[in-house]
């Protein structure tokens, strides 16, 4: 499967979820215990976290490796857009809190990815040992 759909599809199935007023809908009433026991927790934020760290590393994967502003950036609007839409679909509300977890799951997803890039690259023998951060990041010779 080519990263671009897998990408694709799962910024759209984050939206559904982010967006959607009941979106464990055919869990019956335990979707609805679920979605209220984890709301505004740690685990609200880690939840938040984790899904735009895979989603930042799946946009970052669709194109050059070395360029990872780009993706972050469509990370960022996509938590944007899906925040701030949720402040008119009840039961959802716009939170800042989860805007922030989301932006440091950006963050980490782009570290977890650069990090990743380089190893591959240096144990591939393409990078010597300690260039390998500053060449997986495009900025070889620096």
């Amino acid at each position: 499967m080519n990263v671009r759909w897998l990408a694709g599809a799962y910024a759209v199935g984050l939206a559904y979820l982010l967006l959607a007023p009941e979106p464990l809908f055919f869990l019956g009433r335990t979707g609805a215990d679920i979605d209220e026991a984890v709301s505004s927790t740690i685990a609200d934020w880690v939840e938040h976290g984790t899904v735009y760290a895979v989603l930042t590393i799946l946009l970052i994967a669709t194109g050059d490796a070395r360029r990872v502003i780009l993706p972050m950036l469509a990370a960022v609007a996509h938590g944007a857009v899906t925040e701030t839409l949720q402040h008119w679909i009840p039961p959802r509300e716009a939170s800042w809190i989860d805007f922030a977890a989301n932006l440091c799951g950006i963050g980490l997803g782009a570290v977890a990815f650069v990090v990743w890039r380089s190893t591959e690259l240096r144990d591939a023998g393409v990078l010597p040992g300690g260039e390998s951060l500053r060449a997986a990041c495009g900025r070889p010779g620096e």
